[in-house]
């Protein structure tokens, strides 16, 4: 495990991309340098990584000569939900050991590896998540031993401000380890098997901490990362895998990244013997070289457009009866709600006002049903709202025994989107002014706004796709095409270069 934290999360495939509701990373890779934190607007994104390294082991006591790696990785995954991905990887290396009396030798591994990570954004600004990774360890290439399965399981966090630049990630877990189930006849392995395997027999506790920066196109980050061994046959702390890693990830085009990262080992050599306990000894330095590939699979004539915030689910009614003495009688008043085409409206707020000016409030059931207990004799008025329909409201007079309200039918609005953004600098500061217009393609229909002082636009547009230009005095002019959808909101965020 080269870095624990590197496939918690992502960066979006372009800097002007970026500001989205943020996610866990939900990129399934075989490379591993930092991922994402914002999820790009699409149903179902598929992911293939491919990347390749070299590992270097110092001589290690009772064997003079250093020990070689080849790494190479491979990974697909796939995102079927905004908050959810699989991914499968493959985790393949040969290695080269020094001469132990009966001359050189060398031996390779693969590693196959599935992975299900889920991600929740919290804020515009802070993601939660977790994962469970099953590893199948084993002692050939390409290798299986059920007995050997291990798991890990992680929490994760990360904080990426929306207008900013830095990313922090960390990621906390447990590894269920019985790796050391694939070595038949452990005190029969070679020195070098026993560091070429990566096996242990111990349990191990998962901590990872991350930084991520993005210059333009170019992500560089940092990051530490343990797995320190527990249980009976655990050696020291510090002979636990520890690990610094720093790299970079380039965008060379808005679907396909390339990485470079090197990692460190931190750890203490454990004594290594015939009959001690298998510890997992990881290269001093190693370094990746890697491409990932994203495809959208959808179709952009019907992709998804996420809302910029859940809507508001209503609560229960919170307002009580007045205080003062209850009118002598009272009855109960009832009735439904459909929509033009005669079905029912579930969930629509009612708003009752008795003819004391009291207040309170209703909603409907899953048959468009409501009902309003205690309701004081004389006259009332009841509103009726819900998202995507016209309020409407109208009198009742309440007596004793009164028959339900007859079907009451709300009638939809006239469908509307909204286009949010946010015009920056590369060096982040707001563009106060900036001209917007944005062009109908179906109607050649514009619409001119300009930026405020925080850099700040929102205007209202009927559905349908939209080409936007950004113009301000002294930066490139941009283009963009975005799609309006009804009562959604669109994210538009630029970060304009100078001329």
């Amino acid at each position: 495990m080269i870095a624990a934290i590197s496939t918690l999360a992502a960066v979006p495939a372009s800097a002007q991309d970026s500001a989205e509701t943020p996610r866990l990373g939900l990129a399934a890779s075989g490379t591993r340098g930092l991922v994402r934190t914002a999820l790009p607007v699409a149903p179902v994104e598929l992911n293939v990584a491919a990347s390749a390294g070299y590992g270097f082991t110092e001589p290690i006591d009772p064997v003079d000569g250093a020990h070689h790696r080849a790494i190479g990785l491979l990974g697909v995954g796939i995102s079927p939900l905004p908050f959810l991905t699989f991914a499968l990887t493959l985790d393949g290396r040969i290695d080269l050991h020094p001469d132990e009396g009966e001359g050189p030798y060398g031996g390779s591994v693969g590693d196959p590896r599935l992975l299900a990570r889920a991600g929740h954004a919290l804020s515009p600004d802070l993601s939660i998540g977790a994962d469970v990774n099953v590893w199948f360890p084993g002692n050939q290439a390409p290798s299986y031993e059920p007995g050997a399965t291990s798991v890990d399981m992680r929490a994760l966090f990360a904080y990426a401000p929306k207008h900013g630049r830095l990313r922090l990630l960390s990621a906390a877990g447990f590894r269920l380890d019985q790796s050391s189930g694939s070595a038949p006849e452990v005190d029969r392995l070679r020195f070098g098997d026993r560091l070429a395997l990566g096996l242990s027999d111990s349990h191990a506790v998962l901590a990872a901490v991350g930084v991520a920066y993005r210059l333009t196109d170019l992500d560089v980050f940092t990051e530490l990362s343990a797995d320190l061994l527990v249980g009976s046959k655990a050696p020291a702390l510090l002979e636990s895998p520890l690990r610094a890693t720093i790299g970079a990830r380039y965008d060379l085009s808005r679907l396909i990244a390339l990485e470079l990262s090197a990692t460190a080992s931190l750890s203490k050599r454990p004594e290594i013997t015939a009959t001690s306990p298998l510890v997992p000894v990881e290269p001093r330095v190693s370094a990746l070289l890697g491409l990932r590939f994203n495809f959208e699979l959808v179709d952009p004539e019907h992709e998804m457009v996420l809302p910029d915030e859940p809507a508001p689910k209503v609560e229960a009614p919170v307002k009580e009866l007045p205080k003062e003495p209850a009118p002598p009688a009272h009855a109960t008043v009832s009735g439904t709600l459909t929509d033009d085409a005669g079905e029912p409206l579930p969930e629509v707020v009612i708003k009752v006002r008795d003819q004391s000016g009291e207040e309170r409030e209703v909603i409907t059931d899953a048959a468009g049903r409501y009902e309003i207990p205690a309701m004081p004799l004389g006259p009332a008025t009841l509103e009726a709202s819900s998202i995507g329909f016209e309020t409407q409201a109208w009198d009742v007079e309440v007596t004793p025994d009164m028959p339900p309200v007859p079907a009451r039918v709300l009638a939809a609005k006239t469908t509307i989107g909204v286009l949010r953004g946010l015009i920056r600098s590369f060096t982040s500061e707001p563009i106060q002014g900036a001209e917007v217009t944005v062009v109908e393609v179906k109607t050649g229909k514009a619409t001119r706004i300009e930026s405020n002082a925080e850099g700040e636009l929102e205007v209202e547009l009927p559905p349908g796709r939209y080409r936007v230009t950004i113009r301000a005095s002294g930066y490139r002019t941009h283009t963009r095409n975005m799609k309006i959808a009804a009562n959604n909101v669109a994210i538009l965020n630029v970060d304009l270069r100078e001329q």
